[in-house]
């Protein structure tokens, strides 16, 4: 897997695949960019501080607006990616749920 994620990458576009695939215009996927090496510099503070964000543009990701290869998605791996997230939501709110507030 790629060290970007973000815009048409595979995990975008396989969940995607897998939630509504018929809105997903495969003949439209492209290649992206895949490394912060290969972002311009606005793009790449955005990706290396990831959890501070700010608003630009796609093209200022990549020359196709997407990173990665959205390409190379397919919907079991969106399943498995939606399993995944809903698997550890829901373990982490059982263990929030279960919290002593006591202490």
């Amino acid at each position: 897997m790629s060290e970007l994620v973000g815009h048409s990458c595979e995990i975008e576009t396989a969940q995607a695949l897998k939630l509504a695939p018929e809105l997903v215009r495969r003949d439209r996927l492209a290649r992206g960019t895949d490394t912060t090496a290969q972002l311009g510099k606005r793009a790449a503070v955005s990706k290396i501080y990831g959890n501070i964000k700010f608003g630009q543009a796609y093209d200022e990701l990549s020359p196709t607006g997407a990173l990665v290869n959205g390409r190379a998605a397919t919907g079991e791996m969106g399943a498995r990616l939606i399993d995944t997230a809903i698997s550890r939501r829901c373990a982490f709110l059982e263990e929030f749920i279960a919290l002593d507030v006591s202490e």
